[in-house]
């Protein structure tokens, strides 16, 4: 924790029950690694809980950040889902944090987000496709004669294995993708073996029946045509919010595109280029609507809808107008208070910090006023940026760059609107990693050592967290030689200080 100091942080908080059925909080911390000279999103705790309600989270929290000495003042944004524990808007941990510290940001995981705007968008759609695509997985995974006969039907037609088709995932409904590119990919293929199934007494039945003629219904295969080409742009929307990596400045921008995607297929074009990008979370597109039939669903969908009858097809476009006006409206309805922060984010973008012509940014330093102490002085230097001169890589290289910065007498030149431009860049934009810690989590306490203590467990994933590219390279800090001795090594109870040892930089 020596690393973060008195820098500003958030957390990316997430609950679940392990293995054993314990109760347990993870905790992931974001802030800007003064030696490093970039944010950094790190592993900090694995903390039992004694229930899942929302005063044990918020004090084991709370508790923590005291153990280490940081202070709760210096908590800028949390990053939670949507369950109403951790989001409510009265008694959850949020609402309890923003009334220990006010200006606190509460951010709801866009990937969620997502995964909900589609999920009901679908509702649009036949449930036989939601069967379809559950079922085809549940034959190959319970029998591997099935998969042996599959695969030599396969190899004969294509001369190549099949791919598997993908398990579905309960609460992660985009996931379900790679699942219909798999059928689609081997949909002919498929159809001839559960058609075949038909006739082999160890698989004739109900459900052999029920599969075969589900792939004998063209108009599934071009419903999950349609879903493929409309949840693309949602997927690498979706994927882009995930990456450790990706360009907060950017993620604004893709979650507009996704929106104008949606809208350009079902509004009026004339009326869509009306609306400005900043309002397209706003843009009451229903009253713009063009009917199904002028809508383009896509190349291979006009492509494979040739054979359907009229009536049908029209039926067909009907409801994927629907689902895409669907997708729409849960888009504009879940995503626009994360718009918000992105927006405040990409205010400090290194392009937007460098050019002479400045966006106001009164109403963000009076908002954050204990983050950036002078507003007047934080205005001042905010104006005065586009006057730098020097080449960086990126905005968190920029920013790094001029925290460095002096005066005459060695005082920081652009210390209050550096303070408030990387309080903000450690504002999480997804849950991604807490839900990666939580993957770790599962392997490290699974049923085998079902017994594991969570501060075992914590501690490992500690190691392994800071060990991500191995061990060869790994310098032990001076603490950790200090503790290198019976006492300390063979003690029933781990010592917190060695532990975040393993996050100090290999220099000290």
């Amino acid at each position: 924790m020596a690393d973060i100091g008195q820098s500003f942080f958030s957390l990316i908080i997430d609950e679940s029950t392990m293995v054993d059925a314990k109760k347990v909080l993870c905790l992931m911390v974001r802030y800007f690694s003064q030696k490093e000279a970039k944010i950094c999103t790190r592993f900090y705790k694995l903390l039992e809980l004694e229930s899942g309600s929302a005063e044990a989270m918020t004090a084991a929290i709370v508790g923590q950040l005291q153990e280490n000495k940081l202070d709760l003042a210096k908590l800028i944004g949390i990053g939670i889902d949507g369950a109403n524990a951790m989001a409510g808007q009265n008694n959850s941990v949020s609402s309890k944090l923003t009334d220990m510290n006010p200006e606190l940001v509460t951010i709801k995981c866009l990937c969620h987000s997502l995964h909900l705007c589609a999920e009901k968008a679908c509702d649009k759609l036949p449930r036989v496709l939601d069967t379809l695509v559950k079922e085809s997985h549940a034959w190959f995974s319970r029998s591997t004669s099935r998969n042996i006969k599959y695969a030599k039907l396969f190899e004969v037609m294509c001369e190549k294995r099949p791919k598997k088709i993908s398990k579905l995932s309960g609460t992660r409904w985009l996931a379900r993708l790679d699942a219909i590119e798999t059928i689609l990919e081997q949909w002919t293929e498929l159809r001839l073996h559960f058609g075949d199934a038909l006739n082999e007494r160890e698989d004739a039945g109900y459900k052999a029946e029920v599969i075969s003629k589900m792939f004998e219904a063209h108009e599934n295969k071009l419903y999950l045509v349609f879903l493929r080409h409309a949840l693309k742009k949602t997927i690498s929307v979706n994927k882009a919010f995930q990456s450790e990596s990706a360009d907060p400045f950017k993620l604004l921008q893709d979650l507009n595109e996704l929106l104008y995607q949606s809208l350009q297929s079902i509004v009026v074009p004339q009326q869509l280029e009306k609306a400005l990008n900043k309002d397209l979370f706003k843009f009451d597109f229903k009253k713009f609507l063009m009917p199904a039939e002028c809508v383009n669903f896509g190349y291979e969908f006009n492509s494979q809808s040739k054979i359907c009858k009229p009536a049908e097809l029209g039926i067909i476009k009907q409801r994927c107008r629907d689902f895409l006006i669907k997708l729409c409206e849960e888009i504009q309805a879940r995503v626009p208070k994360n718009i918000a922060v992105l927006e405040k984010i990409n205010y400090f973008s290194r392009e937007n910090a460098c050019q002479g012509n400045k966006l106001d940014i009164l109403d963000l330093a009076v908002a954050f006023g204990s983050v950036c102490g002078d507003i007047d002085a934080t205005i001042n230097e905010w104006n005065m940026l586009h006057r730098l001169n020097f080449e960086c890589g990126n905005t968190e290289e920029f920013w790094a760059k001029v925290m460095e910065m002096t005066d005459a007498n060695g005082d920081a030149k652009f210390q209050h609107i550096s303070k408030l431009a990387v309080a903000l860049l450690c504002l999480p934009f997804s849950n991604a990693s807490v839900e990666r810690a939580f993957s770790m989590a599962n392997i490290v306490k699974d049923k085998l050592r079902n017994k594991m203590s969570i501060k075992t467990a914590d501690a490992i994933m500690r190691v392994r967290f800071s060990l991500a590219e191995g061990c060869v390279n790994f310098v032990p800090t001076p603490k950790m030689l200090e503790n290198f001795d019976n006492e300390h090594v063979y003690k029933s109870d781990f010592d917190t200080e060695v532990l975040d040892a393993f996050n100090a930089p290999t220099d000290q």
